[in-house]
């Protein structure tokens, strides 16, 4: 009986945090985390090379640092860059996706500022997803886990 107590608890905890997918998404790049019970699974960057007109990946906690550092060199970038956003962001959307597929997420949160987003947004097809209008820029992974599953209680 005690282990059938065990096993209901889990799924108690699986149920109430579910996979799921925090998309960080910023001027140059789009950071993801991976999350579940509470805790971050895994971390990607994603930085927007202008030279190659491509998104070079990053994994684990280089990912969190090429976030921190890449806000520093906007300005000379931001005419070519806005040019060509919505064409990566649309290959970018379908590639996470696929990934929150085949991760099993069961929710994506979409989170930056509100016309980065909402040209993200545009091409997604993942139905349960919610917004979130912050910019957790100096944050931890941990810490945007903890931002972000507090404000689906609010």
């Amino acid at each position: 009986m005690g282990e059938r107590t065990h096993l209901s608890a889990i799924r108690n905890h699986s149920k109430e945090y579910p996979q799921e997918g925090i998309i960080f998404i910023q001027k140059e790049g789009v950071f993801v985390i991976e999350t579940s019970l509470g805790e971050v699974n895994n971390e990607l960057g994603y930085d927007l090379d202008l030279e190659n007109e491509d998104w070079k990946q990053y994994e684990g906690v280089a990912a969190r640092e090429r976030m921190a550092s890449s806000a520093n060199h906007r300005d000379k970038y931001d005419q070519r860059l806005e040019a060509i956003q919505q064409r990566w962001y649309k290959q970018l959307a379908n590639e996470l996706e696929k990934k929150a597929k085949d991760k099993g997420w069961q929710h994506i949160y979409l989170v930056g500022e509100q016309e980065l987003i909402s040209e993200f947004e545009k091409h997604m097809t993942f139905r349960n997803r919610s917004i979130i209008h912050k910019n957790y820029t100096r944050f931890s992974a941990k810490e945007i886990v903890s931002h972000v599953l507090a404000s689906k209680t609010v």
